[in-house]
């Protein structure tokens, strides 16, 4: 018999990931197993109403992002 060991990890998020006018700022928390990224705008612009300043992806959200949802 044999036993494959998966490892759960999140998507790393990259530029490409960022909003068109604005950057994501993300954090690995190894305890967690989670990352967590803080969304934000540059000058002049603002998040749209009822969107998350923040997204996380962890074993809370079975490792992948809301967006990806």
């Amino acid at each position: 018999m044999f036993f494959l060991s998966v490892e759960n990890t999140c998507r790393a998020l990259t530029e490409s990931d960022a909003p068109q006018n604005g950057a994501l700022q993300c954090h690995f928390f190894e305890l967690e197993n989670s990352r967590y990224c803080t969304i934000r705008c540059n000058e002049g612009y603002e998040l749209p109403p009822h969107v998350n300043s923040y997204d996380m992806c962890g074993p809370q959200t079975n490792y992948s992002w809301s967006f990806e949802q």
